[in-house]
């Protein structure tokens, strides 16, 4: 089972949230009375948008890990750009963990295409 408490934490000047807090707990039972897993953690995100509510950057931190309590992991995500339509089409990753604080991980995405016939869809 997995339960989340979503907090706002900030909104900008038109209302949209800037700033979230997840707290996410993971249980599961082996029979009615003990668990076998029970882990929890934090996700705080933080977005900034443009004038037309599309991304410009956004940075994920998970925090408070019940299995790694002293881990901080990062996740940047930057260079976003748009198609005509406002639909991103690539963007920049950058993953940082204090388990690993020597290692830093860079995703380029690129080249994403949609299936015209449904804007939802990625193809």
């Amino acid at each position: 089972t997995v339960n989340e408490k979503v907090t706002t934490l900030t909104w900008d000047g038109v209302g949209r949230p800037t700033k979230t807090l997840i707290e996410t707990r993971e249980t599961a039972k082996s029979d009615p009375t003990t668990y076998t897993l029970n882990h929890w953690f934090k996700t705080e995100s933080t977005v900034t948008l443009n004038k037309f509510g599309q991304v410009e950057e956004s940075t994920t931190v998970m925090f408070d890990d019940s299995g790694a309590p002293d881990r901080i992991s990062t996740n940047e995500r930057k260079e976003f750009v748009y198609d005509s339509l406002g639909r991103a089409t690539s963007y920049l990753d950058t993953q940082t963990s204090t388990a690993a604080p020597e290692r830093l991980l860079e995703i380029k995405k690129s080249g994403i295409i949609y299936d015209e016939a449904n804007y939802n869809n990625l193809s």
